[in-house]
C-alpha cells in the first residue's frame, strides 16, 4: 500500500507581495529570491539544494514558521528523520499543530510507532492523510480490527 509522504506545499510559500517587499538575506542573496530557488527546488525534487536555501532564509529568521515547515518536509524526503523530528521539537511551541502528519510520519519510519500512535491521536483535526498513516501504524501494532475500520471509514469517503 502506498503510504503518502510529506511534500512541499504550494500554500507553504509566500504570496508574491511578501516577496516582493523581501530584504537581503545573509551573503547578499534577496529572500525573494532564496523562496525562488526553495519552490524550484521543491518542483524538482532537488531537496538538497532547498535544503540550503532553507538554512539561509532561517539564519536571516529564526522564527519563519513557513520556512521551519519547509525544513522538516526537505529533511523528510531525504529520510533525514531523526534531524526532521529534532527540529519540529525545538520549535514545538512555533509550529504548533501544524506539523502533527510530519512528525506522525517521521516516528513512524523511525519505528517509534507507539509515539506516532499517540501524535495521530492526540492531533486537533483528523485529515484523511493522518487517518491513513494512522491504519499503518493500527497494522504495525498489529491492531487489524482497528486498521480494517480507519479503511473501511477511508474508503466511504472516496468519490465514486
Amino acid at each position: 500500500m502506498y503510504l503518502a509522504e510529506p511534500e512541499l506545499n504550494p500554500l507553504y510559500f509566500r504570496s508574491s507581495q511578501n516577496l516582493t517587499r523581501a530584504k537581503m538575506a545573509s551573503g547578499g542573496v534577496s529572500v525573494a529570491s532564496l523562496w525562488t530557488e526553495v519552490n524550484r527546488c521543491g518542483q524538482n525534487g532537488d531537496y538538497t539544494r532547498a535544503l540550503k536555501a532553507l538554512t539561509k532564509i532561517l539564519q536571516d529568521n529564526r522564527e519563519d514558521v513557513t520556512a521551519l515547515q519547509c525544513k522538516i518536509v526537505c529533511l523528510t524526503q531525504n529520510g533525514s528523520f531523526k534531524e526532521a523530528l529534532n527540529v519540529m521539537n525545538t520549535h514545538t511551541k512555533m509550529l504548533g499543530s501544524e506539523v502533527v502528519f510530519e512528525k506522525a510520519y517521521c516516528e513512524y519510519r523511525l519505528n517509534r510507532v507507539e509515539n506516532a500512535l499517540k501524535t495521530i491521536e492526540n492531533a486537533p483535526e483528523q485529515t484523511d492523510k493522518l487517518k491513513e498513516l494512522y491504519g499503518q501504524v493500527l497494522y504495525r501494532l498489529e491492531r487489524y480490527n482497528d486498521c480494517k475500520s480507519v479503511y473501511t471509514d477511508l474508503i466511504r469517503k472516496l468519490p465514486g
